[in-house]
């Protein structure tokens, strides 16, 4: 029996933890939730999206990332761990002013030992 490959250990893991979550658009686009939140009209994510290689008839390797939308505008973040903890610092700052404030209808996928695993592969990457 071949060996199994981390592409599919972690499409095991996500299985397990999810059920089937990513999209298959027959040679499309294939996306993994790996976190959200969403509240209200604000939505921040990170996927890892792989595309169809048309000229080889191949599905491209994952790759990581984060999209945000405000009103229906989406936006796209930094893969970036330190942009993220300076980011947060000033959302917990944000969270001081607003304390009180009643927010309704909230959806978290929050388990960071999970999004920790399926990003490993990609660390130190690039920088």
């Amino acid at each position: 029996m071949a060996e199994r490959t981390a592409k599919q250990e972690m499409a095991d893991e996500v299985r397990k933890a999810f059920g089937q979550t990513a999209m298959v658009n027959n040679k499309g686009t294939q996306k993994v939730s790996v976190m959200t939140f969403s509240q209200k009209n604000v939505y921040l994510g990170l996927k890892l999206v792989s595309s169809f290689d048309e000229k080889n008839g191949v599905q491209r390797d994952p790759v990581p990332r984060i999209t945000a939308s405000f009103n229906g505008q989406f936006v796209e973040y930094p893969i970036d761990g330190k942009f993220w903890k300076e980011y947060a610092d000033f959302v917990v700052k944000f969270a001081e002013v607003l304390e009180g404030v009643h927010i309704e209808n909230s959806t978290v996928i929050d388990d960071v030992d999970f999004g920790k695993k399926m990003m490993a592969q990609f660390r130190n990457r690039g920088a």
